[in-house]
């Protein structure tokens, strides 16, 4: 049974990372424009973040208690996704006055959005892996299905942020959101930890 929790929550979490980075253009645009440069700063630092996450994750994943350590990071997530729109203008003007429209500033543009949540909710994936594989003989297969199902989120994420909820909603609460469902999966881990115990 857990083992299917946490393949959906792999693709809950994968539409959540993909998702945001459509939504980050919405914060991005008005200040650097929506030329190559600002998207190739947007992409690289979601790179970074979910390499950063993957480490990190890796790191922590034999160190901690399994799923009260992977309510951590999603719990992290959703407090920055939650509390950013508050933040987003100032911080985002204050780089605009310091740096200009350069590259400078659409990459540390990029980091204010994307790199705190995107690493944290990179962390995911290496607490997932544990989670679901039993025994070494079938580390490939469940390994690869996860990464298979996250990738799949990550579509969904894409098309249906881009698609649907952008025209129809405006981007605090389309953000706080996503704040909400990483921090409900979180939870839904404090719940199966506590049901075993």
């Amino acid at each position: 049974m857990i083992i299917w929790i946490v393949y959906a929550s792999a693709f809950v979490v994968g539409a959540n990372i993909m998702g945001f980075e459509m939504l980050g253009t919405r914060y991005l645009f008005p200040y650097f424009g929506g030329g190559i440069n600002t998207w190739a700063s947007l992409i690289s630092v979601v790179l970074l973040a979910l390499m950063c996450g993957y480490y990190a994750g890796g790191y922590l994943v034999d160190r901690l208690d399994r799923q009260r350590g992977l309510f951590m990071p999603l719990f992290a997530a959703g407090a920055y996704f939650i509390a950013f729109p508050y933040f987003a203008d100032p911080a985002l003007n204050a780089i605009m006055a310091a740096q200009g429209a350069s590259l400078t500033a659409s990459l540390l543009g990029s980091m204010l959005v994307c790199f705190v949540p995107l690493t944290a909710l990179g962390m995911f994936t290496p607490w997932s892996v544990k989670l679901v594989v039993r025994r070494m003989d079938n580390v490939g297969q469940a390994t690869g299905l996860l990464y298979a199902i996250s990738t799949l989120g990550n579509v969904f994420g894409i098309l249906f942020t881009t698609y649907v909820l952008m025209p129809s909603y405006g981007s605090r609460p389309l953000t706080q959101f996503f704040g909400v469902v990483a921090i409900a999966v979180g939870i839904l881990f404090i719940w199966l930890e506590r049901r075993r115990g």
